[in-house]
């Protein structure tokens, strides 16, 4: 029995060899917690992923049983699932699993706190030896996390980075409630769509906020965005286009920036950004080499370290 993050009581198979998700991220975990030989279905995300097909070459292999529109119940059903877990959100989803009776676990993180208890409840999903990576990597966060807020805690309003974060477009952003604002903060900046009064995880604001906010850095998830940005008159007066400050979010497996594993090393990475004088002494790529041959169990060579740290796709 386990409890999912909707407060849900859920009976499982007290042993899980076949699961299937409806997330990317979710699968990625599985990847991550060592549990590849679970992964039963995938979806079209993960099988153009290089990253994904490097370090689990047969995900190429498997069917896509969910799409943006619903589920293929009978694809599914073939796939014989011991367990599905599923974002929030997807009660039209639900609906069907119930009615053939296979059983689901729903997950969802929008700050740190929330993905931690995430990644512990897929690790006691998936059985002992994924709980315990689990266990281990949820300190290993933990620590990064402290490592940062030992000297950003110290900053005072005045020298926290005034922040802006762009998902799909230049205009597109994550408000207050996203695990966005979390990283920002932990490494000495602030959020300005959030400081603006942007609430949701996902939202559209209009160039005269962004002009109004003045963010000294502009990070971008997508590498089209920077160029977007930069070629655009609209933004030559804001303070981080002037002053070069515009960058593109590292990405692997998953981009670091939102709802992933990789997410542990987004707040070291940020920090180094935002307020490189305090942390000299934290070497962001042997971090990410360590991090890959840990989790991953794949050795990251510095071509590849290179297309991780500055993705120009």
């Amino acid at each position: 029995m386990v409890t999912d993050m909707a407060g849900r009581k859920v009976t499982l198979p007290k042993e899980i060899n076949r699961v299937c998700s409806n997330g990317a991220a979710q699968n990625q975990l599985m990847l991550f917690l060592g549990a590849e030989s679970k992964i039963v279905t995938t979806l079209p995300a993960l099988k153009s992923n290089e990253w994904v097909t490097k370090i689990f070459p047969k995900i190429s292999n498997l069917p896509e049983p969910f799409a943006k529109e619903g589920i293929n119940v009978e694809e599914l059903l073939k796939a014989k699932p011991d367990v599905i877990t599923l974002w929030s959100g997807t009660e039209e989803i639900q609906k069907k699993l119930d009615e053939v009776g296979i059983p689901y676990v729903i997950l969802f993180y929008s700050t740190n706190e929330e993905f931690k208890k995430g990644i512990t409840l897929m690790g006691e999903i998936l059985g002992e030896k994924e709980s315990k990576i689990a266990k281990e990597f949820t300190e290993y966060y933990e620590s990064n996390i402290n490592k940062i807020t030992s000297k950003t805690d110290k900053l005072t309003n005045e020298q926290k980075k005034r922040v802006y974060y762009v998902t799909d477009n230049p205009l597109s952003t994550e408000g207050k409630e996203s695990i966005v604002t979390s990283w920002i903060n932990i490494a000495g900046g602030a959020n300005v769509a959030a400081e603006g009064g942007v609430e949701k995880i996902s939202a559209t604001v209009s160039m005269e906020e962004v002009i109004k906010w003045d963010p000294e850095i502009i990070i971008v998830r997508d590498y089209k965005n920077k160029d977007a940005i930069l070629n655009d008159d609209k933004w030559k007066d804001i303070t981080a286009v002037k002053e070069k400050q515009v960058y593109v979010n590292p990405k692997g497996v998953n981009v670091w920036s939102a709802r992933s594993a990789d997410g542990a090393l987004q707040p070291l990475w940020a920090a180094k950004i935002f307020h490189p004088e305090l942390f000299e002494d934290i070497n962001i790529e042997n971090e990410v080499k360590n991090f890959y041959k840990t989790y991953y169990k794949y050795e990251i060579n510095d071509e590849e370290l290179k297309d991780v740290m500055h993705p120009h796709k």
